[in-house]
């Protein structure tokens, strides 16, 4: 009797870290409905070879070392419309948890969840369900239930922290505002801690990556 052929799920992981990579296709590769396909660990070279290799979904890394993740996710939902795309991070705050959902992700998997979850999680997915580590679902609550919060906080930034705020959302550095609107790197991040006020975000790396959403939702 001819024996049936399993397909399996094609995985392509994106992470900075070359021993995160291996742990996280070891854990894929022993499984008989999955196998990574390849890997990366900088964007440009992760889109080149998603186009080349075709993947069922995506593990991302959403803080990889000179690159934001995000842009990928963001990029892929364009070029690759219904790839399936798992943000991998350490990052539970909000912020990133709504960035990551508003540019495509399906999933978000915290990297304190059990290396042994990844293939619940891509099983998850590839069925047309989305998947959260447990404690980002808190996260996800509290993310839904002040949605509009920082949106509607936007209106309190004055015309220079509105001005300082866009050019955080397109990724400057302070030294580069500062040279930009002719005053000190002290008196950009004076306005950068009244924009964490004003906005409720804890960190200058939140109010960056919410200033990026922003700018691509409002100006795309």
């Amino acid at each position: 009797m001819e024996k049936l052929e399993i397909i399996k799920i094609k995985v392509f992981i994106v992470d900075d870290h070359p021993v995160v990579r291996f742990g996280i296709s070891q854990a894929i590769n022993q499984e008989t409905d999955m196998g990574v396909c390849g890997d990366s660990g900088e964007l440009d070279h992760a889109k080149a070879e998603i186009q080349r290799l075709s993947p069922d979904i995506v593990l991302l890394d959403i803080s990889l070392k000179n690159d934001n993740g995000i842009n990928l996710i963001h990029d892929l939902a364009s070029t690759n419309p219904g790839l399936p795309v798992l943000a991998l991070t350490m990052h539970d705050e909000q912020i990133y948890v709504k960035c990551s959902l508003e540019a495509g992700a399906k999933g978000y998997f915290h990297k304190d969840d059990s290396i042994k979850n990844i293939p619940i999680a891509i099983r998850t997915i590839i069925s047309g369900e989305s998947y959260f580590s447990k404690n980002i679902l808190n996260t996800l609550c509290q993310t839904f239930a002040n949605h509009s919060d920082h949106d509607d906080s936007i209106e309190k930034l004055s015309p220079r922290e509105m001005e300082i705020f866009r050019l955080l959302g397109e990724r400057k550095r302070r030294h580069h505002i500062a040279e930009q609107l002719f005053v000190t790197p002290k008196t950009v991040s004076a306005h950068i801690e009244n924009i964490k006020t004003k906005l409720n975000i804890s960190t200058s790396d939140e109010v960056t990556e919410y200033a990026v959403w922003w700018i691509r939702q409002n100006f795309r």
